[in-house]
């Protein structure tokens, strides 16, 4: 069984500084992205208290556990679907919100061991490294494993991975002729800048999120961002600097626990002697900020915004979970949602409506040039896809590290 997806890119790289509108506000992303009345009070109160409860849905369905999802009914009240691989419905489960059960064939450990089966292959075969398998995951909603391909390679993937043993019966495929691309670029332009002293090189990305380990301050941002050879300082980017990037201004830190070699898109860099202020705040606007809230796990259904740089505020619906996203020879474990970005957002804050951490922004999956997948219409039209990743993964792979929030 297969799908097809298609991603276009309208821009290219000379024309996005005049095209990729900068959305100011998180309101008006959400409005753009026509989601106001999903993330609604009473959502949000309803959707945290969901979220909070997959470790008690796991102690009472046990195997028969296969995933959970959240959805609207026809007044956009939020509701929780919880699916159950077995022929009985349980009894035993008790919350305080609306939910919805449905049966399934398979349960959650099925499919999450079908995913390694995959991703064993996919490691030991450079065929997969060569582009033709881009991203793969659990679907919990299909109830199988997604699998995105290029066009050309679809037939030979397929009879790859049933010679392989993998149960294609299980296993549906989408067409997806475009690459993910991980933000960043060697322009000025943005808040922060990769470079290092006495080089005019810089390389622009966004800050995250402000955080701690013990009594040290850091920040945390994309880990792409530090993989540039010989640019392994933070500097605060200067908005006197000219259009080439030649002017940075003052020194933040150096980069320390770059993740990417685990297969996770995450950095911290340091506050250098303590110099600088770092307040539990986002930007919600150019000059407005907000106080950040707890970290909260991405749930699929569920909404979600990233603020960056270069276009500001964007907000669109989860599409993917802990999916394994192929960029530059590497995989990834990443969020996927449905709205667009630039080059430079890279490592910006990605939010719920209440401002709770859900993660950082990495980049977008685009057909050509890499600069923007964001459209002539803000927010880039319904098929733009972006990666992030999960606050979560990033907070249980580094010790200690606790998110400024209040």
């Amino acid at each position: 069984m297969w799908r097809v997806l298609l991603v276009f890119i309208l821009f290219s790289s000379p024309l996005m500084a005049q095209e990729v509108e900068f959305v100011d506000s998180m309101e008006k992303a959400i409005k753009i992205a026509g989601l106001e009345e999903k993330v609604s009070k009473d959502n949000l109160k309803a959707i945290d208290e969901m979220q909070s409860n997959s470790n008690y849905l796991l102690e009472q369905l046990g195997d028969a556990y296969a995933g959970d999802w959240i959805e609207y009914d026809e007044n956009n009240n939020a509701y929780q679907v919880i699916a159950i691989a077995g022929m009985v419905l349980p009894k035993n489960i008790s919350v305080n919100y609306n939910v919805k059960y449905i049966l399934v064939e398979k349960s959650a450990s099925y499919l999450r061991n079908l995913q390694q089966d995959i991703s064993n292959i996919v490691e030991a075969n450079d065929f997969f490294y060569k582009g033709e398998i881009k991203s793969f995951g659990v679907d919990f909603i299909e109830n199988k494993i997604s699998i995105e391909v290029s066009r050309d390679a679809l037939s030979e993937v397929e009879n790859y991975l049933r010679n392989s043993g993998i149960d294609l019966d299980y296993v549906y495929f989408t067409i997806q002729d475009g690459d993910y691309h991980l933000y960043g670029e060697i322009y000025g332009g943005t808040k922060i800048v990769s470079s290092k002293k006495g080089n005019l090189t810089v390389y622009r990305c966004t800050a995250g999120f402000n955080a701690s380990i013990d009594i040290y301050p850091v920040v945390l941002t994309a880990g792409h961002c530090a993989n540039v050879p010989g640019l392994d300082e933070v500097f605060f980017f200067d908005i006197e600097g000219n259009a080439s990037g030649s002017f940075k201004g003052d020194l933040i830190g150096g980069y320390f626990e770059n993740k990417t070699s685990n297969g996770i898109d995450a950095v911290l860099f340091g506050n250098a002697n303590f110099l600088h202020v770092q307040f539990p705040k986002i930007y919600t606007s150019y000059v407005t900020l907000a106080n950040v809230k707890a970290p909260v796990k991405s749930s699929l259904g569920t909404s979600v915004c990233s603020f960056g740089r270069v276009t500001g505020w964007r907000c669109g619906n989860i599409t993917g979970v802990d999916r394994q996203i192929l960029t530059n020879n590497t995989w990834y474990t990443m969020n996927t949602a449905r709205f667009c970005g630039a080059v430079g957002d890279s490592g910006g804050p990605v939010v719920n409506a209440n401002n709770n951490a859900e993660g950082i922004f990495s980049g977008a999956v685009s057909n050509g040039s890499y600069v923007s997948n964001c459209g002539p219409s803000v927010g880039g039209g319904s098929q733009t896809i972006v990666v992030y990743t999960s606050i979560s993964k990033i907070i249980n792979l580094i010790p200690g590290l606790v998110i400024k929030t209040q």
